[in-house]
């Protein structure tokens, strides 16, 4: 049997539930934004201009001038293998005079156009063929010369003759 107090208290859920769907109903149509309104969010205003970052350092190889018919050409050869190069690098070396490069002198190579870290082999002095180094003989001593004389080889034995090849035969008993 429902009671007047159960009855009461399904009469005020069933009421509380009703109000509650009628406060949630409402409109179901979305405000457009505005394209100031967007851009605002998208873009605010008072963060602050972002800073354009610096490029990177240039990285460079140092090459020390060793012999004194280096140039700007030679080490743009060796190390980047174009002597078109030695522009780049007389463009980082803005303080170098390269018609009075000394033995000594300190060369930046810029890394970027870099293709070998092998150390530059002397370059041959003007007037001077690069050749093999010759071995000049000392008078005073004679060379020393092995003479051949004829090669000893064991000859062959002469040709069997038909007596000697076929065995004598036994007689049977």
């Amino acid at each position: 049997m429902i009671t007047a107090g159960k009855a009461k208290r399904c009469l005020w859920l069933l009421t509380s539930m009703l109000m509650l769907l009628v406060g949630c109903g409402g409109t179901t149509t979305l405000i457009p934004y505005t394209d100031e309104e967007l851009a605002q969010e998208i873009f605010p205003q008072n963060l602050p201009a972002a800073k354009p970052q610096p490029p990177p350092e240039p990285k460079y190889f140092t090459h020390i001038v060793r012999s004194p018919g280096e140039t700007f050409m030679a080490i743009a050869r060796w190390y980047t293998g174009n002597g078109d190069n030695w522009k780049r690098i007389a463009q980082a070396n803005p303080d170098i005079e390269p018609r009075y490069m000394r033995i000594g002198t300190a060369i930046r190579i810029p890394e970027q156009i870099m293709t070998t870290r092998q150390p530059m082999p002397n370059p041959a002095r003007p007037g001077e063929k690069a050749s093999k180094s010759k071995v000049v003989p000392n008078p005073a001593q004679p060379p020393e010369v092995e003479l051949f004389g004829p090669i000893e080889t064991k000859t062959p034995p002469a040709k069997p003759g038909f007596d000697e090849i076929t065995p004598e035969l036994e007689p049977l008993e």
